[in-house]
């Protein structure tokens, strides 16, 4: 929960700097409403815009609120609405840091896994993605497809979950200790971290009977591939 907050903590400004951008035309929608309220049509346009922005200030609380929760008790979680969470949590469009996002996430995909720590193993990887796009025109590509899944000495159902970015990568020793505590990868000057995100993501995917495994390579990018157990969908 202390990581969960601390991930925030991060956000903190960028949140800001966004929930700002949408106050401000609300504001400037609403005084022009004002300034001529005989004016139907421009009432209505502005009454219009101030909702859509109000709704998008609505979706960034609520992914922030459930960010916070304490954990829960659901053994299942849809991929899709986890990684739309996840990235809503961001607040600011990867747009605006010159990082295109592409997202091939099967619909039918759940998995055995807390909601809340799903999303927050999503969001730990892509700050990190983010991190390491830095300065840079990057690709945030996140998919989830079927696979099998080994739960002890059996073969089951499961859900493989990527996140890749064509940032900085990790040189090859700072890979091989990429998920200890405290190891960031700002001691090569690749990376900025608090240097927690990585052993935290490993533990919530191993309590949940999945696996983790990276590749990197120093400028060419990193591919965090998570297999997790299959979970039956919710009846409609």
């Amino acid at each position: 929960r202390l990581h969960r907050l601390a991930s925030l903590g991060t956000l903190a400004a960028s949140i800001a700097h966004e929930v700002n951008n949408i106050l401000t035309p609300i504001l400037s929608y609403a005084q022009l409403a004002l300034s001529d309220p005989a004016d139907a049509d421009l009432t209505r346009k502005a009454l219009s815009k101030a909702a859509e922005c109000s709704a998008k200030a609505s979706r960034i609380g609520s992914a922030m609120l459930g960010f916070v929760r304490p954990e829960d008790e659901a053994v299942r979680v849809h991929v899709a609405s986890a990684v739309a969470d996840a990235l809503a949590c961001l607040a600011r469009d990867p747009v605006k840091d010159n990082i295109e996002t592409r997202i091939e996430i099967d619909p039918n995909a759940w998995v055995a896994m807390s909601p809340t720590a799903l999303e927050q193993v999503l969001l730990n990887l892509i700050l990190n993605a983010r991190e390491a796009m830095r300065g840079r025109r990057g690709v945030l590509a996140i998919a989830a497809k079927p696979t099998m899944c080994s739960t002890g000495n059996v073969l089951a159902p499961g859900v493989e979950i990527t996140v890749e970015d064509n940032g900085a990568g990790m040189p090859p020793d700072l890979l091989a200790r990429a998920f200890e505590p405290f190891v960031t990868a700002s001691e090569s000057g690749v990376r900025r971290g608090h240097g927690l995100g990585l052993s935290v993501t490993r533990s919530l995917v191993e309590k949940a009977g999945g696996s983790i495994v990276v590749t990197s390579r120093p400028r060419e990018g990193t591919k965090f591939v998570i297999t997790l157990v299959q979970a039956p969908a919710l009846a409609a």
